[in-house]
């Protein structure tokens, strides 16, 4: 771990106004990590279902009729699934 003035000299270097106060070298060490980037949540794929009377083959298992389809669930993704919208598989 860095000396007390060194994590000082660090931190008055990224904000001049830095105090030490009753920080400890710990928590001065913790204050000049860089925070970890909060992880971006999925995009929520467009789902379809599967039309009635149908069932379709998927890498998540056989979907049937009113069973919700997206994407990653079919190989070519999101322009396999239109084709199988226009082929009325899907709705």
């Amino acid at each position: 771990m860095a000396s007390n003035a060194e994590l000082i000299e660090q931190l008055t270097a990224l904000n001049p106004e830095f105090v030490k106060g009753d920080l400890t070298n710990a928590q001065m060490a913790a204050m000049l990590k860089a925070p970890e980037p909060e992880p971006e949540p999925a995009p929520k794929a467009k789902g379809y279902k599967v039309a009635k009377g149908k069932s379709l083959t998927t890498k998540a298992g056989i979907k049937a009729a009113g069973q919700e389809v997206t994407a990653n669930m079919v190989g070519g993704g999101e322009d396999k699934l239109k084709l199988l919208k226009e082929k009325g598989l899907l709705v």
